[in-house]
């Protein structure tokens, strides 16, 4: 079988900031800030303070460690950075993959992620009435 396994490489700053953002939007929808899941999560108790840095070592932590290289006699696998936002990561994972490009909404994906982290903080109020 042609199976192909990608890994995909980041900046790990773009990766951080990028999560953040995600946390924010959700969190705004809750009606919450960033320090109050801080300490709620009692991430506190463990990073200290909220701070950028604190927050970046606990992605750096909990999220973002373990990742190892592929050993180059590994068939089928191959690594492709993606630290570019925009069409240019996706136009690399094509390209590794050897799959066709086809022409992205970044707008309408944006959107699309939105509501859905909208519609998240919704249930996740709900359940907890």
């Amino acid at each position: 079988p042609d199976l192909r396994i990608l890994r995909l490489d980041c900046d790990p700053e773009v990766v951080i900031c990028g999560a953040l953002e995600r946390l924010e939007t959700y969190l705004r929808n809750k009606n919450k800030t960033v320090q109050d899941w801080w300490r709620e999560a009692k991430k506190d108790e463990i990073y200290g303070e909220y701070s950028y840095e604190s927050y970046t070592k606990m992605q750096m932590t909990e999220y973002l460690s373990g990742m190892e290289p592929f050993d180059p006699s590994e068939p089928g696998c191959s690594c492709c950075d993606v630290t570019q936002r925009g069409t240019q990561g996706l136009d690399a994972i094509a390209d590794a993959l050897r799959l066709k490009r086809q022409a992205v909404d970044l707008q309408g994906l944006k959107d699309l992620e939105r509501r859905r982290l909208a519609e998240l903080a919704q249930m996740h109020s709900e359940a907890a009435r």
